[in-house]
């Protein structure tokens, strides 16, 4: 099973890690800063001739801004889900990781608002998904590292178990 994983510095920074707990064939697509309304398309180009049997999507956290609506976010990343899913030369099963609560922000938001903003995103593509979204449960600031946004290796660790245990236990129903 070749899996794609997509998505902002989460990603670029798990595959640093990338031997670990991943029982299949993966490739990492990783970009600082993107987000689901900019999609980097030389990625999803790439991610396209890699031919993934999955895609696990890693987006919306940089997305989330003091003007932006939850609204706006979930139409990008369900916009991003199409665009895939169009793109792809065999349709893969998209999942996607739930949006996780962060310490700083590019904007004058503060983190209650984040938190406010995130959580009506994920509760919405929880619903869109179903059994494709993936939680990951990661404590701030317990997992994270000194910048505030990044996980340590501990968070790392739990985000890939994370992937890997709701990819293989869904791809084998």
């Amino acid at each position: 099973m070749k899996v794609a994983i997509f998505g902002s510095s989460y990603v670029k920074r798990a595959s640093y890690f990338a031997d670990f707990a991943m029982p299949f064939e993966v490739e990492w697509f990783g970009v600082g800063g993107m987000t689901a309304s900019q999609p980097c398309p030389n990625l999803i180009f790439k991610m396209a001739r890699y031919s993934p049997d999955i895609v696990v999507v890693c987006l919306g956290g940089n997305d989330i801004s003091s003007g932006a609506k939850p609204s706006t976010v979930i139409d990008c990343l369900t916009s991003l889900f199409h665009r895939i899913r169009d793109f792809a030369p065999r349709q893969p099963d998209i999942f996607f990781t739930e949006i996780v609560s962060r310490g700083k922000f590019r904007s004058s938001l503060q983190r209650e608002e984040f938190d406010g903003k995130r959580r009506t995103v994920n509760n919405k593509m929880k619903k869109i998904l179903g059994r494709t979204f993936i939680r990951i449960d990661v404590r701030f600031p317990r997992h994270y590292l000194p910048d505030g946004i990044h996980f340590n290796d501990a968070g790392t660790v739990i985000f890939l178990l994370s992937i890997s245990k709701t990819v293989k236990s869904r791809s084998f129903e």
